[in-house]
C-alpha cells in the first residue's frame, strides 16, 4: 500500500471521528494524524512569511502554534521585538497556522474581558462594603 493510500484511509478516520486538540493531545495516533495531514498540505513553494504582532504575548502565542506544527519561527537581529519570520508554504500558513492563531486570540481575548469583568465586580463589592460600614 503506497503512501496516497495510507493517506486517503487516514482521511476517512479524520472525517468519521471528529476530536479536540484535548483528546487529541491525549492520543499519539490523532497527533501523528494531524502532524502527516500539515506535511500533506505543504503544497507550492516555501514562502518567508514575515508577521508583525501589536504585544510579545500574540507572538509567543503564534510561536507556540507555529511549533506545534514543528516549523522553527525566527526573527532577524534588526527586527523588533514583536516581529516573526517563518518558512512555509502559502497554503499551511492560509490554511492551518492563521485559522489556528485568530482562533486562540479570540478565545484569550474572551477570556481576558471575563477576567477584567470578573475584577472590576469585585472591586465594586470591596468599596460598596467600605461605604456601608463607614
Amino acid at each position: 500500500m503506497n503512501f496516497m493510500n495510507q493517506l486517503d484511509k487516514l482521511y476517512k478516520v479524520e472525517i468519521a471521528m471528529t476530536f479536540s486538540d484535548e483528546e487529541e493531545e491525549m492520543c499519539p495516533v490523532l497527533a501523528e494524524l494531524k502532524k502527516m495531514r500539515a506535511q500533506t498540505r505543504v503544497v507550492g513553494p516555501i514562502v518567508e512569511h514575515v508577521l508583525h504582532f501589536e504585544n510579545t504575548y500574540w507572538k509567543n502565542l503564534f510561536v507556540a502554534i507555529c511549533k506545534r506544527f514543528e516549523l522553527k519561527p525566527f526573527r532577524y537581529s534588526n527586527q523588533k521585538p514583536t516581529t516573526m519570520v517563518v518558512h512555509v508554504s502559502d497554503t499551511l500558513m492560509t490554511e492551518e497556522l492563521w485559522p489556528s492563531f485568530k482562533r486562540c486570540e479570540r478565545i484569550c481575548n474572551e477570556f481576558k474581558e471575563q477576567f477584567i469583568h470578573n475584577i472590576t465586580c469585585q472591586i465594586h463589592e470591596i468599596e460598596k462594603d467600605d461605604v456601608r460600614e463607614a
